[in-house]
């Protein structure tokens, strides 16, 4: 049947690779063994594709595009071909030439042997970095399921897609209800410094005067029924008349105070946060990150000691991911340990519910908030890593300036992609990383006074009050401290051009080293969060003077129980 076959055009996701395979079979009852292969276009073939075309007796103009090509890479000697035929189980005896198939495999070598060694380590951390940060964005909602596979587009997975998004906006939703309705971490200050259950208090402000005020009244009579009846009618009375309105709805509906500053604001911010990376991430298809990645890596050289920093970072990279990792974990477990200091509270609005009931609302409230925690990380992580890349680039600029490898105008065009790496970072991703730093400097101020005020001495209510302030310190340390640091290596360029200006570079004037100098000190590289440059110096001082500003209050008794020992 001449003039059958098939045309496979093999396209990169960033089109820098045309391949087109063009087969045909050659007579008219084959099995498809010795069918004619044709290459074109084999110039820009990386060795690192992995491709399968199956032909099945198609039109020859019909064309079909297979992603998952590499990045371009300038050898084709190692790519391997194999063709195989195969029969999709007709039965070959009645010479249709339709049942015949030619299997095409252009697999990843593994840049075995492979001399350019940025090319394998980009590919390396793409796939030990880039790879799992991706997951975290897909379990968040940020980035499609299944979006690197050639079906990514078809009904089914954007049917997939939009119910799972759907149901992580829910399950925050439902977070969000359930920490105001069950008062979760009992974070108010003057409610929540001893038991804390609101029976507790209903008993201290009711009860307490009564028996201190009219327990004659109550033993009038002898026997214990009369007793208990005497007390019930006479805590009735003593709630008239001694209760103002607004302690009595307290007692009657106990719920929590300052709810609005404690509860509805920092999920406001929270849920802010989520559509802004919904829209940075999902809609636009943010690849800053991976970008940024890309032109650190290339700008190393194959020079081995570069190459091992390179190693270094990733393995940096992957400490940060497994850090964030063991972080949702703990914060899971802090809820249990919430859970387990106070005693199972019950609140009224679940008094009614069955126990299989609630056991079954909280492990809704456990994933809902494992899902919260992870989109605080998911942004905490994307600002830390942008961080350590642009520190790892400034790095090697400075090294390069130091050896004098570099001529001042390649410095400076640096220099520029420098100040864009820092003013993306000063954008959208900084925006985030205040609304979800507000939340957990919230968290952490609320978690250090319950602490210094806590008046319950049970072994395990301290250890809840002396871990919830740690864990959402850490978090938010993460992005103070990698922002100061980052402040702090961009100085490194000043101090190095006052250097170059004293002692002189290679094929440079004075003029043009004046120029430089000028150009060093009047470009902006600083790291921002809350709006704000993070100076590390600034940062020391802000922390020295709220630790003597709680010294003061624990010393002139303030806050604190009186017997605390400091």
């Amino acid at each position: 049947m001449p003039g059958r076959g098939n045309r496979v055009r093999v396209v990169s996701e960033d089109s820098s690779v045309n391949l087109e395979l063009t087969t045909s079979d050659p007579g008219e009852k084959h099995r498809g063994y010795g069918s004619h292969l044709t290459l074109g276009k084999m110039e820009t073939v990386q060795p690192g594709l992995n491709i399968q075309y199956y032909n099945q007796g198609l039109d020859l103009d019909e064309e079909a595009e297979v992603s998952g090509a590499r990045e371009m890479y300038q050898d084709s000697d190692s790519v391997e071909k194999r063709y195989q035929s195969d029969d999709y189980g007709r039965d070959a005896k009645h010479g249709n030439i339709d049942d015949s198939s030619v299997r095409i495999e252009i697999r990843d070598m593994g840049h075995e042997g492979s001399s350019n060694f940025t090319t394998s380590t980009l590919h390396k951390c793409k796939k030990e970095v880039l790879r799992p940060y991706w997951h975290l964005l897909a379990l968040v909602g940020w980035r499609a399921l299944n979006k690197e596979s050639i079906f990514a587009q078809s009904l089914q997975w954007r049917i997939v897609n939009a119910l799972y998004t759907s149901t992580v906006i829910a399950l925050l939703l439902y977070s969000y209800s359930y920490e105001v309705l069950a008062c979760e971490w009992k974070l108010d200050v003057k409610l929540c410094s001893g038991q804390c259950p609101f029976a507790q208090k209903v008993l201290e402000t009711t009860w307490a005067p009564l028996l201190e005020n009219e327990t004659s009244m109550a033993l009038h009579n002898g026997t214990e029924q009369e007793f208990v009846s005497g007390l019930l009618n006479m805590k009735n009375n003593f709630t008239m008349k001694y209760r103002s309105k607004s302690e009595l709805w307290h007692a009657e509906n106990p719920a929590c105070d300052h709810i609005i500053t404690t509860y509805i604001i920092p999920n406001i911010l929270h849920i802010i946060a989520y559509i802004i990376g919904f829209y940075h991430f999902r809609v636009q298809e943010n690849e800053q990150l991976d970008a940024l990645m890309e032109k650190v890596f290339l700008q190393a050289t194959t020079v081995q000691a570069r190459t091992a920093s390179q190693q270094k970072m990733i393995k940096t990279q992957r400490h940060f991911l497994i850090i964030g990792g063991i972080w949702v974990f703990c914060s899971g477990l802090l809820q249990c340990l919430y859970m387990w200091a106070f005693d199972f509270p019950k609140m009224p609005i679940f008094e009614n519910f069955h126990a299989s009931t609630e056991v079954i609302l909280f492990s809704l409230e456990i994933i809902g908030r494992a899902v919260f925690d992870s989109v605080i990380l998911a942004i905490v992580m994307n600002f830390v890593t942008q961080c350590e890349m642009i520190k790892f680039y400034v790095r090697g600029l400075v090294m390069r300036l130091q050896e004098k490898s570099t001529d001042l105008k390649t410095a400076m065009k640096d220099m520029l992609m420098l100040r864009q790496s820092l003013s993306q970072l000063n954008g959208i991703i900084s925006k985030m990383t205040t609304l979800v730093g507000v939340i957990l400097a919230e968290l952490t101020v609320i978690g250090v006074f319950l602490l210094l005020i806590n008046k319950n001495s049970t072994p395990k209510m301290w250890a809840y009050r002396a871990l919830f302030p740690v864990a959402w310190a850490f978090m938010l340390s993460l992005p103070l401290y990698q922002a100061a640091r980052v402040n702090s290596i961009c100085l490194r360029i000043k101090k190095v051009s006052l250097e170059m200006r004293v002692f002189g570079y290679k094929g440079a004037s004075l003029l043009d080293l004046d120029s430089f100098m000028q150009f060093v000190h009047h470009t902006k590289l600083k790291a921002k969060l809350f709006h704000i440059n993070v100076i590390p110096s600034h940062l020391i001082f802000s922390s020295i003077f709220s630790a003597f500003v709680l010294l003061i209050l624990i010393q002139t008794s303030n806050i604190g129980p009186d017997n605390l020992f400091i």
